[in-house]
């Protein structure tokens, strides 16, 4: 469960600490999933590589209306979030990374992101087409916080079901 609340206090103080904080606190499996599934919305696609899920810089960048990766560089150096630059890999994974990504073989200086650069740079872009990126986390973050009233309702109905059907029966049993 990602608490954009207390990232938007965060961000919005300029507090790197109470940042890193809410970033350090998530959940790898559920980052993936998360990231999987933006990418899925968005139409980027994403990989996972040694347990994180990646995307390129080419297609994370329009999606925030930066016109070139720079930004999403520059924000993940600030809050010292993952950065994959495609030179780390070696001769063997390349291949692989420039087919999931296509990109061409003579693309040398890529460079991919993990979820917590997708977040941020939606909560932080001021670009209009990052609104809808802000949009999209601020309804799964309240998508997620309903399924889980909604399931704990249900508990409380199904609760309160047992508890009349046990009176009835000790009524029965009684009279």
């Amino acid at each position: 469960n990602m608490d954009l609340n207390t990232l938007q206090i965060a961000l919005i103080n300029n507090d790197l600490s109470g940042v890193r904080a809410v970033i350090d606190d998530l959940d790898r499996k559920t980052e993936n999933e998360a990231f999987r599934r933006a990418g899925e919305h968005f139409g980027f696609p994403t990989a996972e590589w040694f347990g994180m899920r990646v995307a390129y810089q080419g297609d994370l960048s329009p999606i925030f209306g930066y016109s070139d990766a720079s930004g999403l560089r520059r924000l993940a150096s600030r809050f010292d979030l993952p950065m994959l630059n495609l030179d780390w890999f070696g001769k063997s994974a390349l291949p692989k990374i420039r087919e999931q990504f296509s990109l061409e073989v003579k693309t040398s200086r890529a460079t991919l992101f993990t979820w917590p650069t997708f977040l941020l740079s939606g909560m932080l872009s001021t670009a209009a087409a990052s609104d809808k990126v802000k949009l999209y986390l601020l309804e799964c973050e309240r998508a997620s916080r309903m399924g889980g009233l909604g399931s704990s309702e249900k508990h409380q109905r199904e609760a309160r079901q047992d508890s009349v059907r046990r009176a009835a029966t000790i009524a029965r049993i009684d009279g």
